[in-house]
């Protein structure tokens, strides 16, 4: 039952770190943040401008807590509940993206910043 009930707080994390990522790179309301970075640092920029990016950081915020001892060394533990994280909720991300029909509009989203990054390069 111990087991059952840490998997569930991981997922419970996941979702939270997939909603999470989803809104800062994609929510509208974020979008000044996003440019701003842009033009100051573009490290920074990618990312807050990828989901699957800022759930890495995300995770490992939040992996702390939710560690439960699958090895005997912490910074292992630590390792594989990040990695489980970022997994859980890349694959929620992508149900929540097909399923609010954000999918394409992100590409495209995409290919207009990397041909706007692209412009302001060459200048």
């Amino acid at each position: 039952m111990l087991m059952f009930d840490h998997l569930l707080v991981l997922f419970m994390v996941a979702l939270a770190i997939a909603a999470l990522s989803i809104t800062l790179t994609r929510a509208r309301i974020f979008k000044p943040v996003r440019d701003s970075l842009a033009e100051r640092n573009y490290l920074l920029f990618k990312l807050v401008s990828c989901p699957y990016c800022t759930s890495h950081w995300l995770a490992a915020l939040l992996a702390p807590c939710t560690i439960f001892g699958l090895t005997e060394f912490w910074l292992v533990d630590y390792l594989l509940t990040v990695f489980i994280l970022v997994g859980l909720s890349a694959l929620l991300e992508g149900g929540m993206m097909n399923l609010l029909h954000m999918q394409e509009h992100y590409i495209q989203e995409l290919e207009e910043e990397l041909d706007s990054l692209r412009e302001r390069t060459v200048r």
